[in-house]
């Protein structure tokens, strides 16, 4: 018996579409840790999942809304660390445009720590892509950065019974819009 949620993105406007916008359950509130401190995959019809939304500045959300129970919003610029592994295997300026970026998936992060493994290379963050414009290559990297959640949403999913096996879903819609 589990509440299963899916998240919609709606875009007020054609700009807004190529935004970048990020959706995860927050992996440090305690109401999505099970008794293991491990993040829940699945929730219980009387647990309140606790998720983080994180969007480019030139978009603005103008409303937060789901299928049935309620979402409130609980907190703001929630800062969470993340790591990412990047093989390179060219230099900025010799490469294709793919061939020396890693998305990261965010934008406005903050670069923590570096880990080198044999080679080093010289790495920035550039419009949300971990680049390598200098350095020894072909290298591999270990990245650690800090990503503010611009908006932190609490689930109250409705007041339902569930069979054992028996699951039921919400959809949590975020409407946004371009600003700039």
């Amino acid at each position: 018996m589990a509440v299963e949620t899916s998240i919609i993105v709606e875009f007020g406007d054609q700009k807004a579409e190529s935004a970048s916008i990020v959706v995860e359950i927050d992996d440090l509130h305690p109401n999505n840790l099970d008794i293991k401190g491990d993040v829940k995959s699945s929730f219980h019809p009387t647990e309140f999942p606790v998720f983080l939304i994180h969007h480019d500045t030139d978009i603005e959300i103008t409303g937060v809304l789901c299928t049935h129970g309620e979402v409130i919003q609980i907190g703001v610029d929630q800062t969470r660390s993340r790591s990412l592994e990047a093989v390179f295997t060219t230099l900025l300026d010799t490469a294709t445009e793919d061939d020396n970026k890693i998305s990261i998936g965010y934008s406005n992060v903050v670069l923590d720590t570096e880990e080198w493994y044999g080679n080093i290379g010289n790495i920035n963050i550039n419009e949300g892509d971990l680049c390598c414009n200098g350095g020894i290559i072909p290298c591999f990297v270990k990245v650690d950065f800090s990503v503010v959640f611009q908006e932190q949403w609490k689930l109250s999913p409705p007041d339902i019974e569930l069979a054992e096996d028996e699951t039921y879903t919400v959809y949590v819609v975020i409407y946004v819009r371009s600003i700039s």
